[in-house]
């Protein structure tokens, strides 16, 4: 089970808002949002708090509150150095870029 689809559980069994979820097992609503989309992990009092309003077990909640995709591409500034390499890199091979110390400027960001 996704964390979403256990936040969805514990507010329609307790017919609460996602806001009073947050408030409920001690987080801010841009936090827990933080948590549902896999930008930063459940802290510990949380999870045994909403594995209790969602009647399941505070390990199952725990672990599906875990950030994850650490090696994918995130944000906008990593996608745009990707797009960088990707358009110097064959400039590189190619000779029209001397080497790293030219492909440094694009990576200052």
């Amino acid at each position: 089970m996704e964390f979403f689809d256990i936040c969805q559980l514990a507010m329609r069994k307790h017919a609460i808002s996602q806001n009073a979820l947050a408030r409920r097992i001690g987080m801010t609503k841009e936090n827990l949002s933080s948590v549902i989309h896999h930008r930063r992990n459940l802290p510990a009092a949380a999870a045994i708090e909403l594995a209790e309003l969602a009647d399941l077990p505070a390990r199952q909640v725990r672990d599906a509150g875990k950030r994850t995709g650490a090696g994918f591409v995130t944000g906008a500034a990593t996608v745009l150095r990707v797009l960088v390499l990707i358009v110097a890199l064959p400039c590189m091979i190619a000779g029209s870029v001397s080497g790293p110390s030219d492909i440094s400027r694009y990576q200052k960001w």
